[in-house]
């Protein structure tokens, strides 16, 4: 931007000094001619000779207007170049921005790959598991049948030797009681 205003300057100044040289060059050697010919001239050259110093006015006039204009269509560029580097500098943001915000997009897709491909493998684990399971499961079930039915048959057993025994007892007591009766 400096240097824009830099060229700027030094392009208006040269402008203008190559603009007040000419004018310059052009109204002095208009005087000199003028007073070289200072002797009475014919009324017709008189005219011409005016006509041609309001033709050379009317052409460095119109030469400083042209770089009046020039120098603002220059000012209107430099706006016009600064706008478009401000809106370039807001363009390459908002392509870092955007450049940043699809790699984000794109780590994500991959996790999101990878995490479906996890999924995938443990689906086909749990699909070979789940039978091993089930197996597993209904071993234990005949297990657990086969405990209790066997605890069925422990307490059975159990409560059968318990009334033998209880008998037995009996039968003992049952006896010791008419060996007593006997003896006494």
């Amino acid at each position: 931007m400096l240097q824009l205003e830099t060229v700027q300057s030094e392009w208006t100044s040269s402008v203008l000094k190559t603009s007040v040289g000419q004018q310059q060059q052009r109204s002095s050697y208009d005087l000199n001619r003028v007073e070289e010919t200072e002797r009475p001239a014919a009324p017709k050259e008189l005219e011409r000779r005016v006509r041609r110093v309001e033709k050379h006015l009317k052409t460095a006039m119109w030469s400083h207007t042209k770089a009046a204009a020039r120098e603002s269509e220059h000012k209107e560029l430099l706006e016009r170049v600064s706008q478009l580097e401000a809106a370039g500098r807001s363009g390459v943001r908002k392509l870092f921005n955007v450049t940043r915000d699809l790699a984000a997009v794109d780590k994500v897709q991959k996790s999101a790959a990878q995490l479906k491909e996890q999924v995938s493998v443990l689906e086909s684990r749990l699909d070979t598991t789940i039978p091993e399971l089930q197996k597993e499961v209904t071993k234990m079930e005949f297990e657990l049948a086969q405990t209790s039915s066997n605890a069925q048959v422990a307490k059975d057993n159990q409560v059968r030797a318990i009334c033998d025994f209880y008998f037995q007892i009996q039968q003992w007591i049952f006896s010791f009681g008419q060996y007593l009766d006997m003896v006494m």
